[in-house]
């Protein structure tokens, strides 16, 4: 008896052993350097759930000769304090900048981490808007329904006064290094904000650019987020990070979103058309261009859900 019960014993260490190894895999970051003051962490294609913590999103680092500049805080404080102490150990420059690109959780909720290390935070007035009013009950959403960490994020703890508001574009010198942050306006949400390095030809674009991914379209205005992609890139650049997915180096690479963009446009005017239910809707075929395309029908059920007005 005590033969059997050592077993199961044994059997069920090794299970929780390698479920905390897999756990902790899928919230390391994944430093990756396409050039020298360079760096992003890519996020893994997954919806976000307990064993990711949300770490789902890119994440990017720039480093100049004074001061570090950062692009997005991720999804809690959490893993920004981790994200925080990684970029220590690459520069003992100051962390000066953090952009937040938008307000979607995986982005925005880490923010009281830079806030804490006296980082100046920019961010979409309209942005921070709705991230305090819409936050606490994505956030709560989020722990009941996707496991997340209860600690992860106290709204009450970030103001406007900790918020310096991008409205138009502003260029940051991070010592022997020029950035360029640009607040595009409504597209992907209601004020998105890139990110450009004009000494290594990079742009942080936030999630406004998708790879081997179906944009999320929530909070979406499809048109004008059409309109912003034919000419986002007005610098001539090298290389494109962009919100999830690999790194892109070639313009052939930057055709997923407005692909899937177009498609969701399509698909919008015919259901109104129809009258057709988000039910039937996600019966539509999806042409074959967008196969490789990730979380396609998840993304759309959940946008569509969102869009429920316009269908009307």
């Amino acid at each position: 008896m005590k033969k059997v019960f050592f077993n199961i014993f044994f059997i069920f260490s090794i299970v929780y052993f390698f479920h905390e190894i897999s756990l902790s895999e899928e919230t390391f970051f994944r430093l990756k350097t396409p050039s020298d003051g360079i760096y992003y962490h890519k996020g893994i294609l997954s919806e976000a759930n307990k064993r990711n913590q949300g770490l789902i999103a890119n994440l990017g680092i720039i480093i100049g000769d004074e001061s570090i500049l950062v692009v997005d805080a991720g999804p809690s404080k959490s893993l920004a304090n981790k994200f925080i102490k990684i970029i220590k150990k690459i520069s003992d420059k100051p962390i000066k900048h953090l952009v937040i690109t938008h307000r979607h959780f995986d982005h925005s909720f880490g923010i009281e981490a830079f806030k804490e290390i006296n980082t100046m935070i920019y961010m979409s007035k309209k942005e921070f808007y709705y991230f305090k009013k819409h936050g606490p009950t994505i956030f709560n959403n989020l722990v009941v329904n996707r496991g997340f960490d209860e600690e992860g994020i106290n709204f009450s703890n970030i103001t406007s006064d900790d918020i310096s508001f991008l409205e138009g574009e502003k260029t940051l010198d991070l010592g022997n290094r020029k950035v360029l942050i640009k607040n595009v306006g409504a597209a992907h949400t209601e004020g998105d904000i890139i990110v450009y390095d004009y000494k290594s030809k990079t742009y942080f674009v936030g999630d406004l650019i998708f790879r081997n991914r179906a944009a999320a379209f929530t909070d979406a205005n499809i048109l004008k987020w059409r309109e912003k992609l034919n000419f986002l890139l007005k610098d001539s650049w090298r290389y494109v990070v962009p919100g999830h997915g690999e790194i892109i180096t070639s313009k052939e690479q930057l055709i997923d979103t407005s692909d899937w963009l177009i498609f969701l446009q399509k698909t919008i005017s015919k259901a109104k058309k129809n009258g057709d239910m988000i039910s039937e809707i996600l019966e539509y075929e999806i042409p074959e261009t967008l196969n490789h395309l990730k979380l396609k029908r998840s993304t759309l059920k959940e946008g569509l859900k969102r869009k429920i007005d316009i269908l009307q």
